[in-house]
């Protein structure tokens, strides 16, 4: 056969296997179809009759295998046969022939011919015919022989199947498929279905012990039963218990199985039919069984580790604390174990068996839980929530307690430094920072610099203090205005959140000009005048406050609420007053240590303003707030005797406050003043210096010849120095001229040499000199400029002597007319004293119908006016003499209400009770007696013991010559009342104040007796009269006085009047006497006549009002006199 026709031939065969296969596979798909259709059919139908009939084990199980044996032989025809006897290709051929026409025999004949079935015809012939044929049949698709049209078909008969399929599940899919269950168990018994069964819920199960758990039972079948029971038991037992239920509504049988503690087996059963038996399995939930917790506090704060008790988890901590966990658990399959933090943070614990332990660091407020998780998933609940709270570490602190701020530094620029720092865990350092604020001339310092401070770590509350060398600290040349800042910076040592720091106060050391000091003590000065004003203002709303009180209470027959109320608030008021005086004290004691420290005044000035803290002191009246608080007392008593009483103590001793305050105010006027002089002294000295400093500058540029850039600088500096200087100059100038002024005002002040000074300093004009002088150091006319400074400095230098000359002399002068206004006023007081006791005891010798009790009464009224005018002296003294004391004019006072009451006494023949209040009366004059002679022996030993004049010593001496007549004829008084050598109480009480009297003209004898003028003049042995005074001063206070005594006395007041001659005689002799000693020589001291003793005290208040005090004392003693002359 030729080759193109073999490989025809060849194509043929493929094309004839391809059809081969189609035709298997139709037959097979088709087979398959037919199982599927008829198998499905049969299974129905026996799934049918199954659920309907129940059928037999027996039939069930053949009609099972039967179906299983046809369907395997199903599956052998139809499946496994075909695809084992495939179709020859003759078959094939001759199925193409009929499927295709146009082929017929075509392909058989093609295939004989191939084969060789023709062998006889010649080859020729036969590839002619070969190709021919394969030519014929190449085109017609035969290979698609099969077009599937049977399984096509067929496939229609499968939605029956599947219909009846699909209504069995959907009608009765629990049958169908229990019918389905039973029939592919053959052999299986299966009882039949009862009429219900039960569907329980949860079935088998795991719950948490001690949880509890619903129970839902429903039932499925012909009947629903109403009733059935519950069984329960234990797994492992065969007891149960039986609890009956009935259905709801809805047929469902509802059970709430509580607190199920142990694995339990339960099911539902009702007429026979039960349900399987469930089990409900027991799992432990997890949890804590003991917790414990340390905590260890961050290595800086020195404080130790602390273990808290068991089961005890909140936290107290600093930041950065570390917290250590350990937890015992309730069972070992437990698998995570976590901290939860309020945060949302989790922190997982490391499970170790039945134990968990961890740790964490404190870093703010919170709380947080411990979560546990075992292997069945189950968490612990009801957690507890354990506070973490932060212990706050707080910053350090730091004061400085010295120096003061705004101190003046030292002149040695040496500053004691100290501060207290406190922190609550330690501290790692501190320093002292500084920089230079301000400076008249170069720069300031921008930024701080620091120096180390020595500080202990580890405690808690400590001091520091430094010694603080300025110039060698700082390297500094601090010079006048110049003001440094510093402060103390302290570090803790917290080194988990970062040092801490604090700053004290920034505090000022300051090297002030004088102007500036003088001008802080001005401000000073002004807040304590505003003070004062201000307290005289609440003093007067305090009176008209009380006086429409009093008016009130007087117009009432019993208080009201509204009284009450309004002396709750007078005394509310008298509180804010004492407490205004103690801020006036302060304040002045402020201003005189500042003047003490910086030496502002001289030392006598300084002592007078001390003495003005004591008289602030007594300006509080404790008198007033306890009249008040009686007054109070009555008004609840409803006493209208009483009120009286306590409303006239508030007036008298409102009257003491406000004469206080008075006097301290005209007090501080004067010493205001004097003060002042000082300041303008210091100044011009001051300025004196600095035209000195500026003439010494210019020397040294003199002799250096040419002048470079530094040096003309420098003059630059020195002419803006002398501007500087007449600004301050002007300044001086204007305070002159207020002084002056303020001098005018002033009764016993150097008037005219203030107003001569100042007038000369107006001509002066040393501030435009000092001007003209900068204008030549800027012409550089230095010559003319050295020698103008140098004229400035000498007439500074005058000024500064001209004003401390008179500043002496002024204080001089005042001393000496207070001594001697002083000594009038004791002489005065002891004139009263014995005419109080010579009319005592007049009184005492009385019956009560005796007619002279009237002119007693007389005498005593006007020993009582007298008194008055001497009080009122001593009230006008007072505002010149800081050091009297208050207790002179409440002696005074005193003396004055039992005067009255005496008065009134007698006039209502009360002769006891007159006596006693004479006797009273004559004991305060006594003891005013006492103060006001300690008071003239301070001011005479102020003065001096050299600067007496002959006037002022003969007049001491004249003045002790009649004290010490009187005090002798009160002794020969004594004597002769005594019966015996013992003394009766009242003569004991005499005899102790005669005491005091003689002690107190001993020490004005003493005094005398240092002045060594007073020695060298004086005749006599003074010494042998101060022992004989000291004998009879011990011979009282004994009370063993005689006739020796007497004697003595006698001896004493010969020598006495002795040494006062000696002197009248020296000093005539000299021409020193006056027309006024000329009287007092000529007058000796002997023993008043009764109808003199008025006169005595008129005269003596006379000299008082001449000598410059009490201007108001003319109308008083005008209407003394007439008073005298009417007889009254």
């Amino acid at each position: 056969m030729h080759e193109q026709t073999a490989s025809l031939v060849q194509q043929i065969h493929e094309r004839l296997v391809v059809a081969a296969r189609r035709l298997t596979f139709a037959n097979v798909l088709y087979g398959l179809l037919f199982l599927v259709a008829i198998g499905g059919s049969i299974w129905l139908l026996l799934t049918g009759l199954e659920a309907w009939l129940w059928l037999p084990t027996g039939l069930r199980s053949a009609l099972f295998f039967l179906f299983c044996f046809a369907l395997l032989g199903g599956i052998g025809w139809f499946l496994v046969r075909p695809l084992v006897s495939r179709p020859s290709e003759e078959a094939v051929a001759k199925r193409i022939g009929e499927r295709f026409p146009e082929v017929s025999d075509r392909l058989t004949n093609l295939l004989h011919l191939s084969t060789g079935r023709h062998s006889q015809t010649p080859n020729p012939l036969l590839n002619a015919a070969v190709a021919r044929l394969s030519n014929e049949v190449s085109v017609i698709p035969f290979e698609r022989v099969e077009n599937f049209s049977q399984p096509k078909n067929f496939s229609k008969w499968l939605l029956v199947p599947l219909f009846t399929f699909g209504l069995f599940i959907g009608l009765a899919p629990q049958s169908f498929l229990s019918a389905t269950e039973r029939l592919l168990a053959p052999g299986k018994t299966f009882e039949p279905p009862a009429l219900f069964r039960f569907v329980v819920e949860p079935g088998n199960t795991k719950v948490v012990k001690g949880a509890s758990l619903p129970m839902n039972a429903r039932t499925y079948g012909a009947i629903m039963p109403i009733q059935a029971t519950l069984e329960m038991g234990l797994k492992d037992e065969e007891h149960t218990d039986k609890i009956p239920l009935s259905a709801n509504a809805e047929g469902h049988f509802k059970h709430q199985l509580t607190n199920i503690r142990q694995t339990t087996r339960y099911r539902m059963v009702s007429d026979g039919i039960a349900s399987p038996w469930y089990t409900i399995e027991v799992l432990e939930r997890p949890a804590v069984r003991s917790l414990n917790v340390s905590i260890n506090p961050p290595s800086y704060s020195g404080l130790g580790g602390q273990r808290l008790d068991n089961n005890v988890g909140d936290v107290v901590g600093l930041p950065g604390t570390l917290v250590n966990i350990r937890i015992q658990l309730n069972q070992s399959d437990i698998t995570e174990a976590n901290l939860l933090f309020d945060d949302g943070e989790h922190l997982p614990l490391t499970i170790n068996g039945e134990e968990a332990y961890g740790a964490f660091n404190i870093r703010k407020d919170g709380n947080y839980q411990i979560l546990l998780r075992n292997t069945h998933q189950i968490t612990n609940e009801n957690t507890i929530t354990y506070v973490i709270s932060t212990m706050r570490d707080a910053p350090p602190s730091v004061v400085i307690t010295e120096p003061s701020d705004n101190q003046t530094m030292s002149e040695s620029q040496r500053e004691l430094v100290v501060g207290r720092v406190t922190d609550d865990y330690g501290f790692s350092k501190a320093a002292l920072c500084w920089r230079l604020a301000e400076r008249i001339e170069g720069q300031t310092m921008p930024e701080s610099r620091c120096i180390g401070l020595g500080i202990k770590g580890r405690e808690l509350d400590q001091e520091l203090a430094y010694e603080w060398l300025i110039p060698e600290a700082t390297g500094l040349d601090l010079r006048e205005g110049d003001v440094l800042e510093y402060f103390i910076q302290v570090w803790d040592n917290n080194t988990v959140a970062g040092y801490q720091t604090a700053r004290s106060a920034i505090f000022t050391l300051r090297i002030p000009s004088l102007t500036q000091q003088y001008k802080e003590l001005e401000e000073k000065s002004d807040n304590i005048e505003d003070q004062m004003r201000n307290m005289q203002n609440e003093s007067s709303d305090m009176n008209q406050m009380f006086n429409e009180l009093q008016q009130q209470l007087r117009q009432k027959q019993a208080p009201e609420w509204n009284d009450e109320r309004n002396l709750q608030r007078l005394m509310e008021n008298k509180q804010q007053m004492e407490n205004r005086a103690q801020e006036l004290k302060d304040q002045i004691q402020e201003l005189n240590d500042q003047m003490q420290e910086q030496n502002l005044v001289n030392e006598k000035t300084l002592e007078m303003f001390r003495e003005l803290e004591r008289i602030a002191e007594e300006i509080k009246t404790p008198a007033l707030q306890e009249a008040l608080r009686r007054l109070q007392e009555a008004m609840r008593q409803m006493n209208p005797q009483q009120m009286e009483r306590a409303m006239q103590e508030y007036k008298n001793a409102e009257q003491q406050m406000r004469q206080r305050l008075e006097r301290l105010k005209e007090l501080y006027k004067q010493l205001k003043a004097n003060a002042k002089l000082d300041e303008l002294a210091n100044k011009a000295e001051q300025m004196a210096d600095k035209q000195e400093q500026l003439s010494e500058k210019i020397n040294e540029m003199q002799k250096d010849g040419k002048m470079d850039a530094k040096e003309q600088a420098d003059l630059n500096q020195m002419a803006e120095q002398q501007q500087r200087n007449a600004q301050e100059m002007k300044e001086m100038e204007a305070q002159m001229g207020e002084l002056n002024k303020d001098m005018q005002e002033m009764k016993n002040g150097p008037k005219e040499e203030m107003k001569e000074m100042n007038s000369e300093a107006q001509q002066d004009k040393l501030s435009n000199k000092m001007e003209q002088n900068k204008e030549q150091m800027k012409d550089q006319k230095m010559q003319q400029a050295k020698q103008g400074q140098q004229q400035m400095k000498q007439r500074l230098m005058q000024m500064a002597q001209q004003m401390r000359s008179m500043q002496e002399q002024q204080q001089q002068q005042q001393v000496q007319l207070n001594v001697e206004a002083l000594r009038r006023v004791l002489d005065d007081v002891l004139t009263l004293s014995q005419e109080q006791e010579s009319l005592r005891n007049t009184t005492g010798r009385l019956q009560g119908d005796n007619p002279r009790l009237r002119r007693i009464a007389q005498q005593q009224s006007e020993l009582r006016d007298g008194l008055k005018i001497v009080s009122d002296t001593l009230l006008t003294l007072s505002k010149r003499i800081p050091k009297m004391n208050a207790k002179i004019q409440t002696e005074a006072t005193r003396a004055q209400g039992e005067m009255s009451l005496a008065v009134g006494m007698a006039t209502e023949r009360q002769v006891g009770m007159a006596s006693g209040n004479q006797k009273a009366a004559m004991t305060h004059l006594n003891e005013l007696a006492l103060l006001l002679s300690e008071l003239l022996s301070q001011m005479q030993a102020q003065a001096g013991p050299g600067s007496m004049s002959m006037q002022q010593m003969m007049d001491m001496l004249q003045q002790m010559s009649n004290q010490q007549q009187r005090l002798n004829q009160q002794i020969q008084q004594l004597l002769n009342e005594m019966q015996g050598d013992r003394m009766s109480q009242s003569q004991q009480e005499r005899a102790s104040q005669i005491s005091q009297q003689q002690q107190a003209i001993k020490r004005q004898l003493e005094k005398m007796m240092q002045n060594p003028e007073f020695n060298q003049k004086v005749l006599g042995d003074m010494k042998r009269v101060s022992d004989d005074m000291d004998e009879t001063i011990q011979e009282l206070k004994n009370r063993n006085i005689t006739r020796q005594t007497t004697y003595r006395q006698n001896q004493i007041l010969s020598r006495l009047l002795e040494a006062t001659r000696s002197l009248n005689t020296r000093g005539r002799e000299e021409k020193r006497q006056s027309e006024r000693a000329k009287e007092r020589n000529q007058s000796s001291p002997m023993q008043l006549k009764p109808q003199d003793r008025a006169t005595q005290i008129r005269r003596d208040l006379i000299r008082a009002i001449e000598t410059g005090y009490a201007p108001d004392y003319e109308r008083l003693i005008r209407k003394y006199f007439e008073l005298m002359q009417q007889g009254k």
